[in-house]
């Protein structure tokens, strides 16, 4: 079973691989499509902010617990 403060260190990098993707959309300007609607690159700006952000609360968190 995991600890809390395993959960938050492997939350921490599942959503810090998320924004470090939607950086990677960003920079290389990549297109998606889901269902015929093309996807604008401003959801990815959100989607860094979010992920990254995320992903500092839960590493400023783990590194709280004992």
């Amino acid at each position: 079973m995991l600890s809390l403060k395993q959960y938050l260190f492997i939350t921490s990098g599942i959503f810090f691989f998320v924004g470090l993707l939607h950086a990677i959309r960003l920079i290389f300007a990549l297109g998606i499509v889901i269902a015929g609607f093309s996807v604008p690159l401003w959801c990815s700006i959100v989607g860094v902010v979010a992920a990254w952000y995320l992903s500092f609360c839960a590493f400023k968190l783990a590194k709280k617990k004992k």
